[in-house]
């Protein structure tokens, strides 16, 4: 507390408002975070019940998280997992009416989603498999983790999405 201020109940006070403050910056930052990863560059009053619907669908469903949104921004892509397809989802269409209402085009929503939804995440077994490989001078491991030339996904092998 020292460091907030020298009088200690100031400085009690400026960390109680600091603190206070957490749970709207938070739940800000999560809301243009989901935005992003939904191509919706404006806000809507709307946008927090969209996006709640989407993580019911999703817990319902047992939708992968990082696939479901996979799909939203590749949806051309051959993606696995398909018993738990968004695009046949309800929460689809109303997606896809709020994104008609903003003022970019498809082409520049994709390219947030893209920046925001990693399609693949490794998983940690695999990581370390391939860093133990590499150690030994074997890099098949990490060499079929390493997806070379990745532009507009076309297909993703499933093996990557092994658990």
């Amino acid at each position: 507390l020292p460091l907030i201020h020298e009088e200690s109940s100031k400085a009690i006070e400026v960390a109680e408002e600091i603190i206070g403050s957490f749970t709207s910056r938070y739940d800000q930052a999560w809301l243009g975070m989901m935005r992003r990863k939904l191509g919706l560059m404006e806000e809507d009053s709307g946008d927090l019940t969209l996006i709640q619907s989407l993580l019911e669908w999703m817990q319902q469903s047992r939708a992968d998280y990082t696939l479901t949104f996979a799909r939203l921004t590749y949806p051309e892509a051959a993606l696995p997992d398909a018993a738990s397809e968004v695009s046949q989802s309800p929460w689809f269409d109303l997606w896809k009416a709020r994104l008609s209402k903003e003022p970019q085009d498809w082409e520049a929503s994709k390219a947030m989603m893209e920046s925001a939804n990693p399609v693949l995440i490794p998983r940690n077994h695999l990581v370390e498999q391939a860093l133990q490989a590499a150690e030994s001078r074997e890099m098949g491991p990490f060499d079929r983790l390493w997806i070379k030339n990745v532009s507009g996904i076309p297909s993703v092998a499933p093996e990557y999405f092994r658990h």
